[in-house]
């Protein structure tokens, strides 16, 4: 589904890294190259410095840093896709302001909300017992909350709850290194 792919992985502080030169910290590229222009690129070690604040009612929990100095690897599936997709398209020193990123959850999908009649459900459930806001599991494993009731129909809606969510963010791009040829995740205490 759509809205799974839109998922990233967090890699915690403490998760260190093999590569398969001797050292994550190469030259800057400006050393390296005779062009002035340094572009991210995807596997790159980008350094920026950003602030993203929620947008609307959404209410992040402290999952990533969402301000400050940051250093990643560009496409390595940590922070924000979206947030990933804005620096690609930056060059060293590029500063955007208030750009809305996607929260991580995706659009709304109008694909994953139905109206189902009662009169359908037959014993399947007890339509006299629904009321907005209740959970239901369906027959495929997925999760929908119910969100509208009527004397006839009930409507369910299958999104994430944190589909739509977004951040408004300012991001400048500080740095700029050759990413690492491989990587390996070690987890902390395991080497």
């Amino acid at each position: 589904m759509h809205f799974l792919s839109a998922l990233f992985i967090f890699i915690p502080c403490n998760v260190a890294f093999m590569a398969s030169r001797t050292s994550l910290h190469a030259p800057l590229l400006s050393e390296t190259r005779t062009s002035t222009v340094i572009k991210a690129e995807h596997g790159s070690i980008v350094t920026i410095e950003c602030e993203m604040n929620p947008e609307g009612d959404f209410v992040p929990e402290s999952l990533i840093d969402t301000d400050g100095v940051l250093t990643f690897v560009l496409g390595g599936g940590n922070y924000l896709p979206g947030l990933h997709d804005l620096v690609e398209s930056m060059e060293v020193g590029d500063k955007v302001d208030n750009v809305s990123l996607d929260a991580g959850w995706g659009s709304v999908s109008p694909n994953l909300v139905a109206t189902v009649k009662k009169a359908d459900m037959g014993d399947q459930i007890d339509v006299n017992q629904l009321k907005v806001g209740v959970e239901l599991h369906l027959v495929n494993g997925m999760k929908a909350v119910v969100t509208e009731i009527t004397d006839e129909t009930f409507t369910i809606d299958a999104n994430p709850p944190l589909a739509g969510a977004s951040y408004s963010a300012t991001v400048e791009l500080l740095n700029v290194e050759d990413g690492p040829d491989q990587m390996e995740y070690i987890p902390e205490g395991t080497k």
